[in-house]
């Protein structure tokens, strides 16, 4: 039961992320974005009718659909269909790397969940996008990350984790996965060091410069 809400609410929170990203910049009453400079890019930070907030590179591809067959452009219907293999290990090795770069946030966020949203290449494997999002609550300690934290674990994201694609996945224009992340109590001793590689698909291909 706790699997199929967490799957349910990931599922939401890439609607309202898709739906928001529309329209970034245009405040109104019910959607507010900010815009946070970086030293190598822009992140927003946008609020959806105080249900969700998601926080994204704007390098990334705002106002994506869900994906659709590459070959005749007809929305896909993948419904517990596997898209890429080994999902559970590539599961855990994301874990890993948001637990090592929260670093010392990890402890003032138990028992909150962080959702992720990842676009990959249908061909490559390669995370192109990563999209972070959260349930908003009364001083809810995520909202007390920096956005460099953010930053950071986006780019390790990209560097250190792909996917390789089944057969249906890769007759797609792009797969869409979803995630929760729930943070549990860790001790130093649980964190890798910053900057260990991980494992990924032996391809040249997949070497590419990160937005």
């Amino acid at each position: 039961m706790r699997k199929a809400l967490l799957t349910i609410c990931c599922i939401l929170c890439s609607t309202t992320l898709l739906e928001a990203q529309r329209y970034p910049f245009e405040n109104t009453e019910d959607f507010t974005a900010d815009t946070v400079q970086l030293s190598d890019c822009t992140y927003i930070v946008d609020r959806l009718l105080d249900f969700q907030v998601n926080i994204y590179n704007v390098d990334n591809h705002p106002g994506r659909d869900f994906p659709v067959w590459a070959n005749d452009g007809a929305v896909a219907d993948i419904e517990n269909r596997s898209v890429v293999y080994n999902s559970y290990s590539k599961k855990l090795l994301l874990d890993e790397i948001i637990t090592n770069e929260l670093g010392e946030y990890v402890n003032m966020l138990q028992g909150e969940t962080i959702y992720i949203t990842l676009n990959i290449s249908s061909q490559s494997g390669i995370i192109t996008d990563v999209y972070f999002s959260y349930l908003p609550s009364p001083d809810n300690p995520i909202a007390k990350i920096p956005i460099e934290q953010f930053r950071a674990i986006e780019l390790r994201i990209k560097r250190e984790l792909a996917f390789e694609p089944t057969a249906i996945g890769a007759a797609l224009d792009y797969i869409f996965l979803g995630c929760a992340f729930e943070v549990e109590e860790h001790t130093a001793e649980d964190q890798i060091p910053i900057g260990t590689p991980l494992p990924r698909p032996d391809d040249n291909s997949l070497s590419i410069e990160i937005p």
